[in-house]
C-alpha cells in the first residue's frame, strides 16, 4: 500500500481559505464604506469591470473555502455563486448608506456575473488541480 500521508500543514488549508474569502469580502466592506469624495480615485467606465474582478476573486476564494469532493463540484459553484450574489446584494444595500454612494441594481448584477464565472473557474482549476494530484 502505498499511501500518502497528510501534511502538517493540510489540516490548516481549510482554516486559510476561509480567512482568506472572508478577509476579501472585509476589503470590499471597506472599499464600500467610504465616501465617494474619500475615494482617491474615480473609476469612472472601468466601474463595471472593477465590480465584475472584485466578485471574481470573491467567489474563487469560496468555491476554496467551500472545497466539497469533486463529485458535488458543481453544487460547490452554486454556493460559490449564490454566496457571491447575495454579498452583493448586502454590499448594494450598504452603500446606499454611505454618503456620496448610492445603490444600483446594474451594480449587484455586474456582480453576480463576476461571481458566477469566477465560481466556475474556481471550480473548474480546483478540479484540474485534484485531477493532477490523483494522476501522482
Amino acid at each position: 500500500m502505498n499511501r500518502k500521508v497528510p501534511s502538517k500543514l493540510s489540516k490548516f488549508r481549510q482554516p486559510l481559505a476561509w480567512f482568506l474569502a472572508l478577509a476579501w469580502a472585509g476589503v470590499i466592506f471597506f472599499i464600500s464604506s467610504q465616501p465617494a469624495s474619500a475615494l482617491p480615485f474615480n473609476l469612472g467606465e472601468w466601474s463595471y469591470f472593477v465590480h465584475f474582478c472584485v466578485y471574481w476573486i470573491l467567489a474563487v476564494l469560496l468555491v476554496g473555502a467551500l472545497n466539497v469532493p469533486w463529485r458535488k463540484s458543481w453544487m460547490m459553484a452554486v454556493v460559490a455563486m449564490v454566496l457571491a450574489s447575495l454579498y452583493g446584494i448586502t454590499d448594494e444595500f450598504h452603500q446606499y448608506f454611505v454618503d456620496g454612494r448610492c445603490a444600483e441594481t446594474l451594480d449587484w448584477v455586474v456582480d453576480t456575473a463576476g461571481g458566477t464565472i469566477g465560481a466556475l473557474a474556481g471550480t473548474w482549476i480546483l478540479t484540474v488541480v485534484r485531477l493532477y494530484r490523483k494522476a501522482d
